[in-house]
């Protein structure tokens, strides 16, 4: 299953936390670590490591956007710790080399080397995205959690806060993630299946902004995806929107989707329903 831009507004993962910290001042000491600690992972524990290195990467990206050093640093750290417990878990090329970035982007960060470390996060973005999502037919294009996409007047407006599968999603092919949007901008909140002829948006409703107080700098879409064809590296099937929220900053938005990876199938944490035992249709 491939992603590709919806609209113009969307702004790009994945999932999924407040970035709270210092901006780093040139010639100022390097901003310190503590060592990574790696629990005894399982494999039951995957996703939600996955879900967890996504965002972090994400987040330290967007820190990195408004010069908070220390932001930027908490999350490459968060970055690294999920890595270390996928790579205990299973090795994956992808994932030492991601590792290997994220080493380097602390190291342009403790410099003060803003724009180094993005780089470095960028490659991640990219590692990630190929460990974590099957091997696509050739010419299939995928956007990197974390990877920037721009308005139609060239200005970069974000990334996707979060993605996740569906605990069944072998079965009914729903996924979820929530993006950001910008309502100012004049383009129509519906998406727009031009450059995406596989998704379907006949039904498609806007839900009502749930509003917040001070002024609405962005807005926080959940939304549920149905692959009708989970056998290919492409989507066909609808969308839904489940939660749109308003959001008086472009830098704390919304935090990861998660699934418990202990829940069992049947039970109210195992997956989304409508009624306790009965799997939403």
């Amino acid at each position: 299953m491939a992603t590709s831009s919806i609209r113009p507004r969307l702004l790009t993962t994945v999932a999924f936390g407040a970035l709270l910290g210092l901006t780093a001042i040139p010639d100022t000491p390097a901003l310190g670590a503590a060592q990574p600690v790696v629990q005894s992972p399982s494999e039951a524990s995957r996703p939600t490591y996955q879900n967890t290195a996504l965002d972090a990467v994400a987040q330290a990206r967007i820190a990195l956007q408004h010069q908070q050093g220390r932001a930027a640093l908490d999350q490459v750290e968060r970055a690294e710790v999920a890595l270390l417990n996928l790579e205990e878990i299973k090795r994956d090329p992808h994932l030492t080399d991601a590792l290997r970035h994220v080493e380097a982007a602390r190291a342009a960060v403790n410099a003060n080397d803003f724009g180094a470390a993005e780089q470095q996060l960028a490659a991640v973005s990219q590692d990630l995205t190929v460990a974590f999502v099957p091997k696509a037919a050739p010419g299939t294009m995928h956007i990197a959690l974390g990877a920037p996409v721009y308005d139609p007047s060239g200005k970069e407006i974000g990334p996707i806060i979060s993605f996740v599968f569906d605990p069944d999603y072998a079965h009914n092919g729903k996924f979820y993630t929530i993006h950001l949007e910008d309502p100012a901008l004049p383009d129509s909140p519906l998406p727009d299946p031009t450059h995406f002829p596989g998704l379907r948006t006949e039904g498609y409703t806007v839900t009502p902004a749930i509003q917040t107080p001070g002024p609405t700098q962005r807005e926080a879409v959940v939304m549920e995806w149905t692959d009708t064809n989970t056998a290919n590296t492409t989507f066909e099937g609808t969308a839904r929107e489940l939660m749109r929220v308003q959001l008086n900053s472009d830098s704390h938005p919304m935090g990861g989707l998660i699934f418990d990876p202990s829940a069992k199938p049947g039970t109210l944490d195992w997956r989304p329903q409508d009624e306790p035992g009965k799997d939403r249709p």
